[in-house]
């Protein structure tokens, strides 16, 4: 039994658990929801790095390809990473969302340490301003992120900048420091546009943490090294640039000013824009009054203020990158899901310095300024701070919330890519453009056969055109795979078609629809391939289970692609699309064209 004086310590030690394990909750969170809404298909931009691996397998990958143009980024170090994970799990880009996870957690971590080092030493404490921090860093706002690996070039500059600025704070020698942040400075730079920004926003930092280096270096070596390597590195980045046609400015003066406040306040925008300006507003607006204050206690904290000053810096100057090439397209362009894995850290920085600051009023008694007693100001000052966490928190779940319904659109669209990655010998060309990539759909379909060839599909890509070989030796067609409830005439030209699909082995509804007609060999040639995501909460109730609430599908397809035979047998089958795998639904519909 303990005694009464061990009792305080175990309790304490068990607020300290509570509150690591509190900590991790967004980052354990966040590997479940990659998991169970990852979709293993290469998507969009992934087709560029498409074309790396096939140069990969040829031989024939240089240096040049690496340091090759991305719009108007130079990903160098994000595609060493695509074409390692690539070779190590024969492109299951599912690995790649799970490095982003990884980044994040480095993130998480290195801003675990900044809060220990520069804002308490208390350890629950800093658990508790890490969950606040990972509740930002981790949250389902990100979708973009965790559910498509090529945001990895989004990361890496924010995360390297992150690590850079715990780095500085690091008691190891001087010069040691400098190199690891030049590298991962450098890092940033070839990841994404915005990370040269990087170089502007340390180098005030590193300096403040020269400690024991004499004036006359820092002024000698110390930035005469730094300006000589961002030199070099943007000199590297801007040899045989070409502009990308993606970037646009606005028009309106409204526009351009409004841009960057929806990008900051983003996190917290509720989806709204008018929201996400007022929240950007805030934030800018109280980092504003940090920096103020900070720099008229200069000599008390400006070291440990400065890496959330820098830290701060970087997404309100990504924000103005971005107006000058992006604003074209409007402001709700700011609320991309993916910019928020940026914007997210204004936010951070901010709960961060107003730690600091309210901490320094009450250590300081600067409440005796407006005459207000001891109790009353502190009383003020953490409801204050409660109080606007609190807003920020449940702002930040409301806007989470808000993005639920796209993640599941969002799944549902690269189930969808992925049926027409199977597919893609047979496929028209718009499920290519508008579900895998913009480009020319033939050069989509060569990338995909050189993919497939080098092992890098899986499932691979179906050769031939019978759907009916795709289904199990032992399944035979069931009600339970769903009901092909019609095939009706859309004017002359185009059928509709319509019903729920389900995939009952796996308690979920089908990853897709294939519709099928049989030809005069009795084979079933694919037709249309239906998308499932609409609402059946029919199906639900009848089968007790709510995973079947959004089991509905509906597609469309063109007469010129049926053969011309009086009769016509049109099919439906449910698509498995991890295994390749087609169950066949009871129902047909007969066609007579007659």
């Amino acid at each position: 039994m303990l005694n009464k004086t061990q009792l305080p310590i175990a309790s304490n030690q068990l607020w300290k658990i509570l509150a690591l394990l509190l900590a991790i909750a967004p980052a354990v969170f966040i590997g479940l929801f990659i998991l169970q809404y990852g979709v293993d298909v290469p998507y969009w931009d992934q087709w560029g790095v498409a074309r790396l691996l096939v140069k990969q397998a040829e031989g024939d990958l240089s240096i040049q390809d690496l340091l090759a143009q991305h719009n108007e980024h130079r990903i160098f170090f994000p595609k060493l990473v695509f074409l390692a994970l690539a070779t190590l799990t024969d492109w299951n880009v599912k690995y790649e969302m799970l490095f982003i996870l990884f980044l994040a957690c480095i993130a998480s971590l290195s801003v675990y340490f900044l809060f220990r080092r520069t804002v308490t030493q208390n350890l629950i404490l800093s658990f508790f301003l890490t969950f606040l921090s990972n509740v930002l860093i981790f949250s389902p706002i990100q979708y973009e992120c965790w559910l498509w690996g090529f945001q990895i070039t989004f990361l890496m500059p924010i995360v390297c900048l992150v690590l850079s600025l715990l780095i500085t704070q690091l008691k190891v020698n001087f010069w040691f420091r400098l190199l690891l942040c030049i590298v991962l400075a450098t890092v940033s730079t070839f990841s994404v546009a915005a990370g040269a920004l990087s170089w502007l926003v340390l180098l005030p930092v590193i300096l403040l943490s020269a400690e024991g280096v004499k004036r006359k270096t820092l002024f000698s070596a110390v930035i005469p090294i730094w300006l000589i390597c961002f030199s070099l590195n943007i000199a590297a980045y801007l040899r045989g640039y070409q502009s990308s046609a993606s970037s646009s400015i606005a028009n309106k003066s409204s526009i351009v000013l409004s841009y960057p406040f929806a990008f900051l306040g983003s996190p917290l925008g509720v989806g709204n824009p008018a929201f996400a300006i007022v929240a950007g507003c805030v934030l800018v607006a109280l980092y504003v009054f940090a920096c103020l204050y900070i720099v008229l206690r200069w000599r008390k904290f400006l070291k440990q203020a400065f890496v959330w000053l820098a830290m701060g810096a970087y997404p309100i100057l990504s924000a103005m990158m971005a107006t000058l090439a992006r604003s074209g397209s409007g402001v709700e362009q700011a609320l991309s899901s993916r910019y928020t894995t940026i914007s997210i850290y204004l936010v951070i920085a901010v709960i961060a310095l107003l730690a600091i600051v309210s901490k320094d009023i009450k250590e300081n008694k600067f409440y005796g300024l407006w005459q207000l007693s001891e109790q009353t100001s502190r009383d003020i000052l953490h409801n204050s701070l409660t109080c606007l966490i609190a807003i920020c928190f449940s702002l930040n779940l409301a806007t989470s919330i808000d993005a639920s319904s796209a993640v599941t659109s969002v799944q549902r669209d690269r189930l969808f890519a992925k049926t027409c990655l199977t597919f893609i010998r047979f496929v028209p060309n718009n499920c290519i453009t508008q579900y895998l990539n913009p480009g020319p759909p033939r050069l989509i379909k060569q990338f995909a056969q050189d993919l497939n060839k080098a092992g890098f599909l899986s499932p691979p890509i179906v050769k031939v055109n019978n759907i009916a070989a795709l289904a199990p030796a032992t399944s035979r067609e069931s009600a339970a795979y769903g009901e092909f409830l019609s095939v009706t005439p859309k004017g002359r030209n185009t059928f509709d078609a319509s019903g729920w699909a389900a995939l009952p082995q796996h308690h979920k509804p089908a990853d897709s629809v294939l519709i099928t007609y049989r030809n005069a060999a009795q084979r079933s040639v694919l037709l249309a391939i239906a998308s499932v995501r609409h609402p059946t909460p029919a199906v639900a109730n009848a089968l007790r289970d709510d995973r079947y609430r959004y089991a509905g599908w509906s597609t469309s397809f063109p007469i010129r692609r049926l053969p011309k035979q009086q009769d016509l047998v049109i099919e439906a089958w449910a698509f498995d699309t991890d295994r390749s795998q087609a169950f066949r639904i009871t129902q047909q519909h007969i066609l007579r064209r007659g």
